[in-house]
């Protein structure tokens, strides 16, 4: 399987982070873009990395707080609006492109509000774009994969965990990929993943001498804030 590159929230480097403008510029250059994912108030995804809204829309209070209808309202960066997973389905479907969609879940949040969220979105599309489903939450995936058996999912690691770490949590988990921080993967590790017949993700790679490293290790998939950079 030849290296594939994923536009990191979008392209978080060359637009406002997790915005639609974000994610057509990761499209037209990259194999992919991923996305991070709360849910609202309502129950719906909202598109955003932080559960607070201050360091990217500067407005008081938390995405759970809030409705999408409200959340749609607010500037993102550069006129852009907060979109749904919904948007981001859609304009991933128009090029024909993969979303991967990176859970971000709250404390005492069940596994399966997620889940059935998602479930109840996909439901909406008649057809839906390749997607592979992430978290650092893996409570969360084990439910996801009972309520979405066919869905492609990877378990992605805590910054900073060893390898010893990362082997002994995949030993427990039913899923078709890991996704890594770049700076913890090394060759042995890299090579007992692909051992498992799991799929490898780096992130967040942006230097050349990295992305050099990472194709020597075979990785198959590298997240990056500025898609375009390599081909």
């Amino acid at each position: 399987m030849k290296c594939l590159i994923a536009g990191h929230r979008g392209a978080a480097s060359l637009a406002p982070e997790n915005t639609l403008k974000a994610f057509k510029i990761g499209l037209e250059n990259a194999d992919a873009v991923e996305c991070d994912v709360r849910l609202t108030k309502d129950g719906v995804f909202a598109v955003m990395h932080d559960s607070d809204l201050r360091r990217t829309a500067n407005r008081d209070g938390k995405v759970k707080d809030y409705t999408m209808a409200e959340l749609a309202e607010f500037d993102a960066g550069d006129g852009e609006k907060i979109p749904s997973l919904s948007d981001a389905l859609k304009l991933t479907a128009a090029f024909g492109k993969t979303l991967i969609i990176e859970i971000k879940t709250e404390d005492g949040e069940r596994p399966e509000a997620a889940a059935r969220a998602l479930q109840k979105t996909f439901s909406a599309f008649g057809s839906l774009p390749q997607i592979i489903v992430c978290s650092f939450n893996h409570e969360t995936l084990k439910s996801v994969r009972n309520l979405i058996p066919k869905i492609i999912i990877a378990a992605t690691m805590k910054e900073g965990m060893t390898a010893g770490e990362i082997e002994s949590e995949m030993s427990g988990l039913d899923t078709d990929g890991v996704s890594v921080e770049f700076h913890s993967l090394s060759r042995e590790l890299a090579a007992k993943i692909k051992a498992r017949g799991m799929f490898l993700q780096a992130w967040v790679v942006n230097k050349e001498e990295d992305f050099k490293t990472m194709l020597k290790m075979g990785v198959d998939w590298i997240y990056t804030d500025f898609p375009g950079r390599w081909r």
